[in-house]
């Protein structure tokens, strides 16, 4: 390839790059943005794909959240920050959906080494960050503390839904028909990074761009991603399992600002699990 040839090349791709960082910059900026979607208590979750509220209580599952790794481009000096436990290069993106597989509420940018409850302590604390209400909670992994506001599974119990196939391996307490459930209900995010990442190959790269390019990239993403699953016929949508109206009022005071282990919540998981594991053998008898 001569010189001329060489810098035709360049200057294609330097006018290609220009052109994805402008869609990014409209992307970003439309008024479609994702934002946190008020809580809403009709939006509850399907009894047999998703976590059902049996507890007599005005708590209410909302939604899932949860961490996932996406590759990006750092300096030498920055690469120990963003190293993950399997040796990988990436940023650490919190991310929390809906019932139906959208997201509606992404933080990227931080390292890879970072601990996923330090960064849901940052999503908490931001001006314009997550909100949760007081009398409802997301769901999330056991990498997280159960604190009000998010409800993990029991720890030191068999979690994964692959654990629970054929008869002989059903749940024989509480504390594992409660795990089931919560995977089973959590399972919706899995599912859309699945999805996202399919979609989208530069997510699942290397990255050439900058971080703050790959966490714009990664916005970008999750709205086209929320853009198809809104407007494609065979991304099923899920009916809600109660449509009645929220009775419960809320202002930005009754929002959770902090992570705080509590035995009241701790109680509270334990008379849930209780009560679901009680109906379903009733239920099977």
């Amino acid at each position: 390839m001569d010189p001329h040839e060489i810098a035709a090349v360049l200057s294609a791709f330097t006018i290609a790059q220009r052109q994805m960082l402008l869609i990014l910059e409209a992307l970003l900026h439309d008024n479609k943005r994702i934002t946190h979607i008020p809580v809403d208590a009709g939006h509850r979750i399907r009894q047999l794909t998703y976590f059902r509220m049996i507890h007599a209580s005005d708590l209410n599952c909302l939604r899932a959240l949860d961490g996932t790794y996406i590759k990006v481009n750092v300096s030498a000096a920055d690469i120990p920050r963003y190293r993950t436990r399997k040796s990988e290069v990436a940023t650490n993106v919190l991310d929390v959906c809906d019932t139906n597989g959208g997201f509606v509420f992404i933080l990227a940018g931080w390292e890879g080494s970072t601990v996923d409850s330090r960064i849901l302590r940052d999503a908490l604390s931001r001006p314009n960050g997550l909100k949760v209400s007081k009398g409802y909670y997301y769901l999330r992994d056991a990498g997280y503390p159960n604190a009000e506001g998010f409800l993990a599974p029991y720890r030191g119990q068999h979690y994964h839904l692959q654990e629970w196939r054929g008869v002989e391996n059903a749940p024989e307490t509480p504390k594992e028909f409660f795990n089931m459930k919560h995977c089973s209900a959590r399972n919706v995010i899995e599912r859309a990074f699945g999805l996202l990442k399919g979609r989208w190959a530069i997510l699942r790269g290397k990255s050439y761009y900058l971080v703050q390019v790959q966490c714009r990239t990664i916005m970008a993403c999750c709205l086209l991603h929320n853009l198809i699953n809104r407007e494609m016929s065979y991304i099923e949508e899920l009916d809600d399992e109660d449509d009645g109206d929220s009775t419960h009022a809320t202002t930005s005071g009754d929002d959770i600002t902090y992570i705080e282990p509590s035995n009241e919540w701790t109680e509270w998981r334990d008379a849930l699990a209780s009560s679901m594991f009680t109906e379903w053998q009733l239920c099977n008898q």
